[in-house]
């Protein structure tokens, strides 16, 4: 089976600076993007006069672990990666090598819940990172600990209430307390309120509704206090938000919600200062469907950025105008599935565009992706899977 896809690799300069690099960067991108039914083991990329120029290898141990990551490049390995995994598949040990040399690694410890205890990082053989972590019977951490050559340099402690709330929150450095921070909570163990001190002062505070939603949150910048302040209607939806600076009002959002005749929510208009700043809308079943963006300069809209989804939530187009002409665009096209499957980008009026094929084995995984630009065949890669 053969798929045509056309997808972009990099936006504005992807048909600008086309490398195989690039194409790879992308490759990646699509396979973490694919589900696969079985762990890939393989990875080979070749120009377009079939020379093989770089490829990967992977290893898993029984339990379907990855335990080794292998990367060649003209035949000659670059990077490799090992893993080590506890009896709990925990991982232990994460090795990375650099031309056949320590580059890095991690070493991890858990306890009997296994919760993290330890996280103990090397660079070139040196102590990079030291992290030890303590819990409580519930599992929740009591303590962060960071270590400087073998001594600690700075912690932190947690503490709880009898619901299992976080109550408390104190950061310590060189043994003085720099920062704590207190949270409360209602009947219904809904975080009401949290305020943070640093040397005795406030240093932010903040509130909450029933519902979860910030009331309003307040911030000191070299002694600057920074507030803002949130009102919701009986749905839920933020309608006003106010900015002050010292009491003085400096911004103010104000949010217009217009429905349909079956009282379904279809746009958003958001405004900053009495301009219209945003807009967004919806079709009948709330699924994003546009978003337009005004960006004002002295009192003129200069620029407006418009965004498009499809029914299933995916971004179709983006175009960008200044002072009214369509500077950029791009369009994308996705299947069933929600693949990817069509890209094409735009500046100023020119479209450009990179063509990948992909051939699938018989349970839809990725067995080969060839790669066109501008008609011509630039690279392809092959994939090998565990059976």
């Amino acid at each position: 089976m053969k798929l045509k896809m056309v997808i972009a690799l990099g936006l504005i300069t992807c048909f600008t600076n086309i490398t195989l690099t690039n194409i790879y960067a992308q490759e990646q991108h699509i396979i973490e993007n694919t589900i696969e039914t079985a762990p890939l083991t393989s990875i080979y990329t070749y120009n377009s006069d079939n020379e093989l120029i770089s490829y990967i290898n992977y290893e898993y141990d029984k339990n379907g672990n990855l335990i080794n990551e292998i990367w060649h490049e003209n035949d000659q390995i670059t990077y490799s990666y090992q893993y080590e995994y506890d009896k709990n598949n925990n991982l232990i040990k994460d090795i990375m090598y650099d031309n056949g040399n320590i580059s890095y690694h991690y070493e991890y410890k858990y306890d009997e819940n296994n919760n993290l205890i330890q996280d103990i990082g090397y660079d070139n053989g040196n102590i990079s990172s030291h992290y030890e972590y303590k819990y409580d019977e519930n599992n929740k951490v009591l303590q962060e600990i960071f270590y400087d050559n073998d001594n600690i340099s700075s912690y932190n402690e947690y503490k709880y209430d009898e619901n299992n709330n976080l109550i408390q929150l104190i950061w310590y450095d060189n043994g003085n307390m720099i920062s704590y921070y207190e949270y409360k909570y209602d009947e219904n163990n809904n975080l009401i309120q949290d305020i943070g001190y640093e040397n005795g002062k406030i240093i932010s505070q903040s509130e909450y509704d029933k519902n979860g939603n910030t009331i309003k949150s307040s911030w000191y910048d070299n002694e600057i206090l920074n507030t803002y302040e949130l009102e919701y209607d009986n749905s839920g939806n933020l309608i006003t938000e106010t900015v002050y600076v010292n009491g003085t009002i400096v911004d103010q959002y104000k949010v217009e919600y217009v429905y349909n005749e079956n009282d379904i929510m279809i746009r958003e208009n958001w405004y900053l200062n009495d301009k219209l700043d945003c807009q967004y809308e919806y079709d009948e079943n709330g699924a994003s469907i546009r978003d337009i963006y005004y960006y004002y300069e002295n009192n003129r809209i200069t620029t407006v950025d418009q965004t498009k989804y499809d029914d299933r939530g995916n971004l179709i187009s983006s175009s960008t105008y200044e002072d009214g002409i369509l500077t950029y665009s791009f369009e994308q096209e996705f299947n069933e599935k929600g693949d990817l499957i069509n890209y094409t980008s735009y500046e100023n009026g020119v479209s450009s565009e990179c063509t990948h094929e992909y051939e699938y084995n018989s349970t839809g995984e990725i067995t080969k992706d060839m790669v066109y630009v501008d008609g011509e065949l630039f690279s392809y890669t092959t994939h090998e899977y565990l059976n």
